[in-house]
């Protein structure tokens, strides 16, 4: 899960787009749906040309 805005979970602070650990269940359900934080986006490699060597 990534911060969408500053949150303090365990006396621990986490800015936007920071990795935030330690969640429940229950926690991760209704802080995605009230948009605290939000699922990683997903990373894609970056395709090759096929005639680069």
């Amino acid at each position: 899960m990534v911060a969408v805005a500053e949150i303090e979970i365990k006396n621990r602070v986490f800015k936007p787009g920071e990795t935030v650990t330690g969640l429940s269940e229950a926690d991760k359900k209704w802080m995605l749906e009230k948009g605290y934080i939000k699922e990683p986006e997903k990373k894609q490699k970056p395709k090759g040309n096929a005639n680069e060597l």
